[in-house]
């Protein structure tokens, strides 16, 4: 798909699609995330539940903030771009996880382990996300309680 994009053969013309674009983008993220989920071993996962909780909270912080201190420092970019930039970078997804997990062979329970972070974390990286760039366009302390309960729902699974 990407070599049929504008910048490779130009078959593809995102800005001639109009909203037939987004609707065409969440489809296939929505296929992408179900099949992930489809693959999913919910009794592995149980068994390391403990793992996959710190990866989705504490790795997550780590990625986020890391992300943005590399873009601050080797980019130049204002601490709202940076920002942005490390919530972006948190998610792996099932995409790039799943291929390599074929490829290369590994315990059970680091496969486990790796696949249900890449499928959860898409969730949870979106949400934060959307918050920094709500908080990015409009700074104030309502798109960041508003965001932070949206975080918050979802962590308790309300969303």
């Amino acid at each position: 798909m990407l070599l049929l994009g504008p910048d490779v053969l130009g078959v593809v013309q995102p800005e001639t699609m109009g909203s037939a674009l987004q609707i065409l983008v969440g489809f296939a993220v929505a296929v992408i995330l179900f099949e992930g989920g489809l693959n999913l071993n919910l009794r592995r996962i149980r068994r390391e539940a403990g793992v996959i909780r710190q990866l989705l909270t504490v790795g997550v912080l780590v990625t986020a903030v890391g992300g943005a201190f590399a873009a601050r420092l080797f980019m130049g970019w204002e601490w709202t771009h940076s920002i942005l930039f490390g919530t972006l970078v948190i998610v792996t997804g099932p995409t790039v996880i799943t291929p390599l997990l074929r490829r290369i062979k590994v315990v059970h329970r680091v496969e486990s382990v790796l696949e249900a972070e890449g499928v959860l974390i898409d969730a949870v990286g979106v949400v934060i996300a959307v918050v920094a760039l709500e908080v990015m366009i409009q700074p104030t302390g309502e798109s960041l309680a508003s965001g932070s309960l949206s975080i918050l729902s979802t962590a308790w699974g309300r969303a």
